[in-house]
């Protein structure tokens, strides 16, 4: 439910998936400020599917648990894949939106797709701060205690480093050198 009467028609419905981290960047939108640059964000101004303007803002929504317990989904189109631990679930959302008949064992290379998709998705997401893994893994045991708030802060500031650091080497092997 959206209300912002200088903005917004009202009396409207929308259908188009969008997901809580969207807000920040629809308020930085609605304030008329800029994206910021250096702190790239999943989420987009839901403001374009308010205003008409379009009809889609996302290819594909993900959601993960991390490591701990397994449980991870993706939907892409009207496909949705659920999966916790070893188990994974198909559903098509346009026929069955409550999710009630799973169609993983009839449609394999739809759960391999959506499978890679995530995992693509998952392998640029930074570490959690809480050391544990992002994947499930069974022989994995969870953080023996848990992190103070500058423990976390640390540890999200070395993870920076590292992920800028390979950045950088990423951006120079890609850097032809002229040779003599």
């Amino acid at each position: 439910m959206v209300s912002w009467p200088a903005g917004l028609e009202g009396g409207k419905k929308c259908d188009v998936p969008m997901w809580s981290i969207d807000l920040f960047a629809t308020a930085l939108d609605a304030a008329g400020l800029p994206m910021p640059q250096d702190k790239p964000l999943d989420g987009k101004s839901i403001l374009p599917v308010l205003k008409g303007e379009t009809d889609k803002l996302h290819d594909e929504l993900y959601w993960s648990s991390a490591g701990a317990n397994g449980k991870w989904a993706i939907r892409s189109g009207n496909w949705k894949l659920v999966a916790q631990r070893d188990r994974i679930e198909l559903f098509d959302l346009e026929k069955d939106l409550s999710e009630t008949t799973n169609l993983a064992a009839k449609h394999p290379k739809v759960v391999s797709l959506l499978t890679d998709k995530y995992n693509s998705w998952l392998d640029e997401m930074a570490d959690p701060v809480s050391k544990q893994g992002k994947r499930w893994n069974p022989d994995a045991s969870a953080p023996a205690k848990k992190m103070s708030k500058e423990e976390k802060k640390t540890a999200r500031e070395k993870e920076k480093a590292k992920r800028i650091k390979a950045r950088e080497a990423k951006k120079s092997d890609q850097i032809p050198t002229s040779s003599k």
